[in-house]
């Protein structure tokens, strides 16, 4: 089974792996590091959620999922603070993330029904 949310979420991994890559973000390893790192954590547990079979697994993986989503989210609002991203960028990045943390919870309210009835 796949979910339209992983492929949001490497849209968004990919394209902030690409801004991160140089300018500012030199200067800033660790800030980088952990963008990259709750990136990766977010398609690390959405992919886990696709491959569980049970339900209770799958909600598992979406909550964290859930809390990788808004990692990434602070971290985009620290970045654009720190003028990494410029203000239209972190709008659109903030918007994505979001919009990721929206299917998230739909999926998690999905399988929780599923659960419930199985």
């Amino acid at each position: 089974m796949k979910f339209p949310v992983w492929d949001a979420s490497i849209k968004l991994t990919v394209a902030l792996y690409k801004i991160t890559n140089d300018g500012f973000f030199d200067s800033e390893p660790v800030l980088r590091g952990q963008i990259r790192s709750n990136c990766i954590n977010l398609l690390a547990n959405i992919s886990n959620a696709m491959k569980e079979r049970s339900y209770d697994s799958k909600i598992y993986f979406l909550k964290r999922s859930k809390v990788s989503s808004v990692n990434v989210e602070n971290l985009v609002i620290v970045a654009e603070a720190l003028g990494a991203l410029d203000s239209k960028l972190a709008k659109e990045f903030k918007k994505e993330v979001e919009d990721i943390g929206v299917q998230i919870d739909k999926l998690s309210i999905t399988f929780y029904k599923k659960k419930k009835v199985k």
